[in-house]
């Protein structure tokens, strides 16, 4: 029986000191490894950045295409003030806007009848791939 447990007791220490020793390995193979912060840096921070990157880029052209938007409203009223009627109007601005926006929605409402009468409001409103954009002008403000 003492043998036994002798030889169990022989056998553990040796398992013992063989994981330490693979440990010990170990650990030193990473003190000598030089250069691993850099790769380990990059490791991690390539996919933080690339989805900060994707996100930064569109939210560039969205914001491009909102402001590329409201100027081309601003242009339009400008246009639709200074046609004769509200028929010229309204025609000379879907032209300007469909050549400018193929696929836009735009819309035009005014508070009176005919809407380039003094102090009416017009509310133009269009909208481009997800992105809209309003403008309202009172007509007697331009003339």
């Amino acid at each position: 029986m003492k043998k036994n447990s002798k030889k169990r007791a022989t056998n553990t220490q040796f398992a013992r000191s063989k994981l330490l020793s693979r440990k010990f390995r170990f650990f030193s193979m990473l003190r000598n490894a030089s250069g691993s912060a850099t790769l380990e840096f990059v490791a991690l921070a390539i996919p933080l950045l690339v989805p900060l990157l994707l996100f930064s880029t569109q939210l560039s052209l969205t914001t491009s295409k909102g402001v590329l938007l409201h100027n081309a409203l601003r242009e339009s009223s400008h246009l639709f003030i200074s046609s004769k009627n509200d028929f010229l109007a309204r025609r000379n601005v879907d032209l300007f806007l469909s050549k400018e926006f193929p696929s836009a929605v735009i819309s035009i409402t005014c508070n009176s009848t005919p809407c380039l009468t003094h102090n009416s409001l017009v509310h133009f409103k269009i909208a481009v791939d997800g992105i809209s954009q309003q403008y309202t002008f009172s007509v007697g403000s331009w003339q």
